[in-house]
């Protein structure tokens, strides 16, 4: 192992601490918007969870993503980091409860109030059209709100 690398993994282990109450090992210094850890590696700007599930396991497969079981973005605990793609990262995010749907996803146009609007003067006979100019969506929108393609948490 390079003196480089040692004194990278020397630097990396200083830098996280114990949780005592959920086990993490927390990335004490720089971290994203998001609330993972990062830290540079050579010239690559690095996530702390990557880097330390490589450390224990070995490279990250081609289309594999690091995932948390604790849910704590500055963990950096081997044992709480598992493998999975794209769709099992968003199945995880939706089983507890993380993902941004409804209201509140920032890019929501409309609010729950509105879909219960939508479907209850649709089943009265309103036309998705007219109810899509009313509601400034497209058509389309209003057919998927309808059919509970889209908004399907809404009673």
């Amino acid at each position: 192992m390079s003196r480089k690398r040692s004194r990278l993994i020397d630097q990396f282990d200083q830098h996280l601490q114990r949780n005592e109450a959920t086990g993490c090992l927390e990335w004490m210094r720089s971290c994203d918007k998001d609330g993972y850890g990062y830290i540079w590696v050579g010239p690559k700007l690095r996530r702390v969870h990557q880097v330390a599930y490589e450390r224990a396991h070995g490279p990250i497969p081609q289309g594999q993503w690091v995932l948390h079981r604790c849910d704590n973005p500055k963990c950096g605990n081997p044992s709480h980091l598992f493998l999975g793609d794209n769709k099992s990262n968003v199945a995880d995010k939706v089983a507890k409860g993380r993902h941004a749907y409804g209201e509140r996803n920032g890019r929501a146009n409309l609010t729950e109030e509105d879909i219960r609007q939508i479907r209850f003067d649709y089943a009265r006979g309103e036309r998705q059209v007219d109810l899509a100019k009313r509601f400034g969506v497209h058509q389309t929108h209003i057919s998927l709100i309808v059919t509970r393609k889209e908004w399907a948490h809404v009673a």
